[in-house]
């Protein structure tokens, strides 16, 4: 490679900067000039566009006379207020991103994880959501089950939302998990792993203690007075900082995705799944065919009765599925369906057998039963591998089962929540910049309508490719209940056609609205065209709620915080 090519780079780059410095414009001398008359007393308004009779009292002017008397060009790119606004309104964001949780297996996830998150908050809000209200749902789902183990098997399956789960009835690894005794210490190792310590560290309260002072300074920083020998059109920082305020609304959700994930505590780290389960299989035993002895599983099967698949290469995985195998919680979206449907066959199970304890029917026919208070005495609990398969009921073979109802409620609520999320902030940021001067649809507030509803549709894709990818593969934790037919793959193909969409779609709102906050920053919007508001104005085009913005965007940010909190409210004692 040749010595020169950096020297090279760095000429281009000094003609390229010295070029764009001399294309920008000088606003204050430009509106200097036109106050003293330099371009005629025509063109002049008041903070409402209506034309004034003498140009040096006007408050602003009109769109032809600024392109006439400034051209269109932007200001020059300023460096210090550049790194300033960077660093105080957009960099404690970037900072917060750190503290999401990961665990995908691999980089490329991770970074897809991100993108989906910046690319579409209402997904993320949505993801975070719908987790919340799963892990209230099966708590109460549990509830009435008096068999032993079921208040264990809520808290496990609500742990494991961020992991696809495989249930395996051959040789009946599941019912023998649910109805022998010998099974207890499964049940409570695998409980006792899943929970850890506080999920609050020094870093996350660092990043979102600085993300809220940064907040709070923005709207501090409205109430600074406007120069006054400066236009207010070519001045947005004065008394509405449009700069602070609008990225402070517009990023404003990461804080309580944030903060919703650290509550909620997902387990998405695939390798301590695997270790957890694999440490918990050492104590598995599976009933015998003519017996009531017990065997230990890992002797008699590779496969467990109840497992993690979060894996490459699991036999049922299809392309349909790719993103339920992905442990980062953002995906929870993709596994509403197939968790849903994997917590109502252990349900059925444990409501079988919770029914034939409560009229003392023991597992086996050849013994009487028991008494011994709440909790059945082991002996009742004993049996031949095909008493405890009838014990258990047989396993639901209908795809669709009754609870498909209480899933979709659950996924407008969830719906709900995050679309209030996104346009509460975002539609904030809209607000205070098309209220400011000049009142109307401008360049910042195009910016962030058009990112706003990217993210909206983002989610919309993604909600769409969950549906068909449940309706192409019902159950795919049961590796036993595979139909493939025509309609299966349709709704296949259509299922990875709308998630890739939603993929590309958010990485390119991603880079948007990155790249909208910088033009910002850099003075690229301050031209006659953007400060003029003239997408939405046209002709009229002239240069003169943040209280409302602010309720919005902090109330919308609050109530999101509250909702999750109250559905991680304990419904039942360990």
């Amino acid at each position: 490679m040749r010595q020169d090519h950096p020297q090279i780079t760095g000429i281009f780059l000094c003609l390229l900067a010295l070029a764009l410095r001399t294309s920008a414009t000088n606003f204050e001398q430009c509106i200097a000039d036109i106050r003293s008359g330099a371009w005629g007393i025509t063109g002049g308004t008041d903070s409402h566009g209506h034309p004034v009779s003498n140009i040096s009292e006007a408050n602003a002017i009109t769109y032809a006379l600024c392109v006439r008397a400034c051209g269109k060009s932007p200001e020059p790119f300023d460096w210090p207020a550049f790194y300033q606004q960077f660093s105080s309104w957009l960099l404690p964001y970037f900072a917060l991103l750190s503290q999401l949780p990961f665990g995908a297996e691999s980089r490329l996830s991770n970074l897809s994880s991100v993108l989906l998150t910046v690319g579409s908050p209402t997904l993320a809000a949505y993801s975070l959501a719908l987790t919340a209200l799963n892990r209230r749902w099966v708590t109460r789902r549990f509830r009435t089950f008096s068999y032993p183990n079921a208040k264990h098997a809520a808290a496990i399956l609500g742990d494991l939302q961020g992991v696809p789960v495989r249930i395996a009835y051959e040789d009946g690894l599941f019912p023998s998990l649910v109805v022998l005794h010998q099974n207890d210490e499964w049940w409570r190792e695998l409980s006792m792993g899943l929970k850890h310590s506080s999920p609050w560290s020094i870093a996350a309260v660092t990043s979102m203690g600085w993300v809220v002072v940064a907040y709070i300074l923005t709207i501090i920083d409205s109430f600074t007075p406007i120069q006054p020998d400066v236009s207010p059109p070519f001045r947005p920082l004065g008394i509405l900082n449009l700069f602070g305020k609008g990225v402070g609304f517009v990023w404003l959700w990461l804080l309580p995705i944030v903060y919703g994930w650290i509550q909620v505590s997902p387990i998405c780290d695939t390798d301590r799944l695997q270790r957890l389960f694999n440490h918990a299989d050492l104590y598995t035993y599976v009933a015998t065919s003519g017996s009531a002895e017990v065997v230990k599983a890992t002797s008699t099967s590779s496969l467990r009765g109840l497992t993690s698949s979060g894996h490459a290469g699991e036999p049922y995985a299809d392309i349909a599925l790719a993103d339920s195998q992905l442990c980062a919680p953002v995906f929870n979206y993709a596994r509403a369906f197939s968790w849903s449907a994997t917590v109502e066959d252990i349900a059925a199970a444990f409501a079988s057998a919770s029914w034939k304890a409560r009229a003392r029917i023991p597992v086996s026919g050849d013994v009487s039963w028991v008494p011994s208070g709440a909790t059945p005495h082991p002996s009742n609990r004993t049996g031949s591998l095909q008493e405890v398969l009838q014990y258990c009921g047989s396993p639901p073979s209908d795809a669709r089962t009754r609870s498909s109802l209480k899933v979709y409620e659950r996924v407008v609520v969830a719906s709900l929540a995050a679309l209030s999320l996104q346009w509460g902030t975002t539609g904030a940021a809209i607000l205070v910049v098309y209220f400011a001067p000049t009142v109307g649809l401008g360049c910042e507030s195009g910016a962030f309508l058009v990112y706003g509803v990217i993210s909206t549709v983002v989610w919309m894709l993604m909600l769409s490719s969950s549906i068909l990818a449940h309706h192409a593969h019902p159950r795919p934790h049961r590796a036993d209940l595979r139909d493939v037919d025509g309609a299966t793959h349709v709704a296949s193909t259509l299922a990875v056609i709308l998630r890739r969409m939603g993929k590309i779609l958010a990485s390119l709102n991603t880079a948007w609205i990155i790249a909208a906050n910088i033009a910002q920053f850099s003075n690229f919007f301050n031209r006659c065209w953007c400060n003029s508001c003239a997408l939405s104005l046209g002709s009229r085009a002239f240069n003169s709620g943040w209280i409302g913005g602010i309720v919005l965007a902090t109330g919308c940010a609050l109530s999101l915080v509250s909702f999750i909190h109250i559905l991680l409210d304990p419904m039942m004692s360990d």
